[in-house]
């Protein structure tokens, strides 16, 4: 070979070593970001669960305790707007 061919080859090699690099840099700027990404939905999702079981705590200690029929009845009349039978409810339309 002759040192024009040679050359050549040695700019391809290192053109395309150039190219590699490069695309391994970016690869593992995007999957960082990707982690993070990640890392924050794993938080927040963690957060979630915190307070979804408080809140389950919350019923199963009204369940278990002896006022279910009063929690219950709450709930029916502010939830539901359930009334007793023969009660009158009165609206407030000046709110």
């Amino acid at each position: 070979m002759n040192s024009k061919n040679k050359g050549r080859i040695s700019i391809v090699l290192v053109l395309a070593l150039v190219a590699l690099i490069g695309y391994f840099i970016i690869n593992s700027i995007q999957l960082r970001m990707d982690i993070k990404d990640k890392t924050e939905q794993v938080s927040e999702l963690s957060e979630q669960i915190s307070e979804q079981d408080k809140a389950n705590a919350e019923l199963e200690e009204i369940l278990d305790s002896e006022n279910e029929s009063e929690y219950l009845e709450q709930y029916a009349r502010e939830e539901l707007d359930y009334v007793m039978p023969g009660e009158r409810v009165y609206a407030n339309s000046a709110s």
